[in-house]
């Protein structure tokens, strides 16, 4: 027991180095110094980029809106506010508008091909019906309204907690989570208008329609 309670001060004294890391070079940032920003960069693109690959389904497109998503945080750094969030929270708004922003005007629909990765572990039908299924939930993603998609993607794909979305969209978290619970049942609701089309269109696969609801279950 002594061994784990020192375990847990031990990380405990680690996160909280880390986080006055961070704050030191979110401080430095501010001041426009671009070694803090770039430190900033290399800590947090990864992240920045998977979320907008999400959105968008082409690593080149992500590739290249993660790097303006960084570059328009460069130019308004000066006036970031530290309302309780992390500064990765504030990237990933950048990132997410200029996602949204960018599908508006270029892309209306995605294809499987869009998400397929090289997995040896599978076969490539398997792959193929994993990616169907995450198109199918991504396109329906985008149909709900501005802030029900922000909280669907910042709560269930990136994991943020009610506050943090509440800070970020300047609501109580009462009423974040009633939009979650709204914005999950139209989720339901557009993937079950989705398979009554298909269906009567030439019939959808029972397989195809097991895995879009294991897709749509995970997110809540």
């Amino acid at each position: 027991m002594r061994d784990v309670l020192q375990g847990m001060r031990d990380e405990k004294v680690a996160r909280m180095a880390l986080e006055q890391i961070e704050q030191q070079l979110v401080n430095r940032a501010v001041q426009k110094d671009p070694g803090a920003f770039t430190e900033l960069y290399s800590r947090h693109a990864s992240r920045v980029y998977r979320h907008i690959y999400y959105l968008v389904g082409h690593k080149q497109e992500a590739e290249d809106l993660t790097a303006e998503a960084f570059l328009n945080a460069w130019r308004a750094v000066e006036r970031y506010q530290d309302r309780g969030v992390p500064i990765e929270s504030w990237f990933l708004r950048i990132g997410h508008n200029l996602a949204i922003k960018y599908l508006k005007r270029h892309r209306t629909h995605f294809t499987a091909e869009d998400t397929l990765e090289a997995d040896p572990g599978l076969s490539p039908e398997v792959i193929h019906e994993r990616a169907a299924a995450q198109v199918a939930v991504r396109a329906a993603i985008l149909k709900l309204p501005d802030v029900q998609r922000q909280v669907v993607v910042w709560r269930c794909l990136e994991g943020m907690d009610y506050g943090e979305v509440a800070v970020m969209l300047g609501r109580s978290e009462g009423n974040i989570r009633v939009i979650q619970h709204r914005a999950l049942k139209r989720l339901r609701e557009l993937m079950t208008a989705r398979e009554h089309e298909t269906s009567s269109r030439g019939g959808a696969l029972k397989a195809g329609k097991a895995k879009v609801a294991r897709e749509l279950a995970t997110l809540g």
